[in-house]
C-alpha cells in the first residue's frame, strides 16, 4: 500500500481544481476526488513504507521552514502508457524545487521503496484529475477543458501524508496533515 508526501492547495483553489473534475464527470470523464476520496494535491513523494516518528518529524521541521507560496496550474497534460493519467499541470518554480529536492535529501533510511517517479531528476510536479482513462476519455477530457479554459492561481497551503489502499470504498486516506509555516519570502 502505497504512501505520499503532498502538497495540498488553499481552500478556494482546491474549489477551482474541483470544478474541473465536476465539468469532467458531467461528459462522464470520472475524477479521483470522487473515485478514490482525494484532495486536490502535488505530490512529492511516494513509498511503500516508512518509520512513523522520524517521518512525522521531519515532515514537520520541513512545513516549518517553507512558508505557504503562490502556485499556477497552467497546463493540461498526461503521461505515456496505459494507466490514462489527465492532470493539471502547475508552472514549475525554485521553491517547489527547493521543497521537493529537501524531503528527498532528508527521507533516505526514513522511507523505503520510493517510487522512481517522483524522485529529482524523474518527477513531473503535477495536479492529477483522473486515472485509467480511456483513450477517448482522455481526449475528451483534453477538449473539455481546452475549450473551458482554466488558470487556477492558489496558494500551496499544507504538508500532508496520505495513504492509497486498494480496494477501500475510498481509498485515499489522508494520515496528518500540517500547515505551511516558515517565513514569508521576501517580494
Amino acid at each position: 500500500m502505497p504512501f505520499s508526501v503532498e502538497l495540498f492547495f488553499d481552500p478556494k483553489s482546491s474549489l477551482a481544481v474541483r470544478q474541473c473534475a465536476e465539468a469532467l464527470e458531467k461528459v462522464k470523464v470520472p475524477s479521483i476526488f470522487s473515485t478514490l476520496g482525494a484532495a486536490p494535491h502535488v505530490s512529492l513523494a511516494v513509498f511503500e513504507q516508512y518509520n512513523p516518528d522520524r517521518l512525522h518529524a521531519l515532515l514537520k521541521k520541513l512545513a516549518s521552514s517553507f512558508p505557504s507560496t503562490n502556485f499556477q496550474l497552467a497546463s493540461l497534460g498526461t503521461f505515456p502508457g496505459r494507466e490514462g493519467v489527465f492532470f493539471l499541470a502547475p508552472i514549475v518554480t525554485s521553491s517547489i524545487l527547493e521543497v521537493h529536492s529537501k524531503l528527498h535529501r532528508a527521507i533516505p533510511g526514513v522511507v523505503e521503496g520510493s517510487w522512481v517517479y517522483y524522485l529529482p531528476g524523474q518527477w513531473v510536479p503535477h495536479c492529477t484529475l483522473s486515472i485509467q482513462l480511456t483513450a477517448s476519455q482522455l481526449a475528451h477530457g483534453f477538449e473539455l477543458l481546452r475549450r473551458r479554459g482554466f488558470s487556477i492561481r492558489g496558494r500551496y497551503h499544507r504538508l500532508a501524508l496520505v495513504e492509497t489502499q486498494p480496494g477501500r470504498i475510498k481509498p485515499v486516506r489522508q494520515i496528518y496533515s500540517m500547515p505551511l509555516s516558515g517565513k514569508k519570502e521576501n517580494p
